[in-house]
């Protein structure tokens, strides 16, 4: 299971960017995985499967000075993400709440430690400068790990693993077709939201151009 977050979160991280107006920033998946993969892995196993995850990410997609530095910083996100869940688990109402407060460490954490990391690399002005997008991407893995949270923890093999057992707010996913392998599930759910993302990011470019467009049919 460790193995099959650090692949999602790997791919999620790489495959689907959501461009953020005004800051020069991206949305993706990637954060979303972090979170819930200490919150369902727990601190440690999450540690390694966010850490391991991004930062093949990062290697593969030709940003090789910034691969200890997300293995760390991600890394962190999810060990924050799975002691805030042990530490406040204890009802329906504080899981969900601590899966919340998992998005804000991820939030703190993506801004505040590659701001840092970048003082030396780029200078103050160019760290500060990424810390906007930054934050616009840990608010995105925080939207998308709550959204994807109920869903996944409704499969009962994962609610398992996370120490959950069955809760009022799942209702929504008590009927729906589940298998009985836990992996299937998650592949599934992620496929989900990647297909979601892909088909915000069309939306995003429609909007972009559209202006572009509309003045192209006038002008002929």
């Amino acid at each position: 299971m460790t193995a099959l977050f650090a692949a999602l979160s790997c791919v999620a991280t790489m495959s689907i960017h959501i461009p953020t107006p005004g800051t020069g920033g991206y949305i993706h998946p990637g954060d979303a995985v972090v979170i819930l993969s200490g919150v369902i892995l727990g601190p440690v196993y999450g540690l390694l499967a966010g850490g391991i995850g991004s930062a093949m990410a990062d290697l593969i997609g030709g940003y090789f000075i910034y691969v200890p530095i997300t293995f760390v910083i991600k890394g962190l996100v999810a060990l924050a993400a799975g002691l805030i869940y042990q530490k406040l688990g204890h009802s329906s109402k504080t899981r969900f709440t601590a899966v919340i407060l998992g998005g804000v460490a991820d939030i703190v954490l993506v801004a505040g430690g590659y701001c840092l990391c970048e003082i030396f690399l780029y200078g103050v002005s160019g760290a500060l400068a990424s810390v906007p997008a930054n934050i616009i991407q840990g608010i995105g893995g925080l939207i998308i790990s709550a959204i994807l949270y109920p869903a996944l923890i409704a499969i009962p093999d994962v609610r398992q693993l996370a120490g959950e057992k069955a809760h009022s707010y799942h209702f929504l996913f008590r009927y729906l077709p589940l298998t009985k392998e836990p992996a299937h599930e998650i592949m599934r759910w992620f496929f989900l939201t990647t297909y979601v993302c892909f088909l915000f990011r069309r939306l995003y470019y429609i909007l972009n151009f559209s202006p572009y467009i509309y003045k192209m049919i006038l002008s002929s």
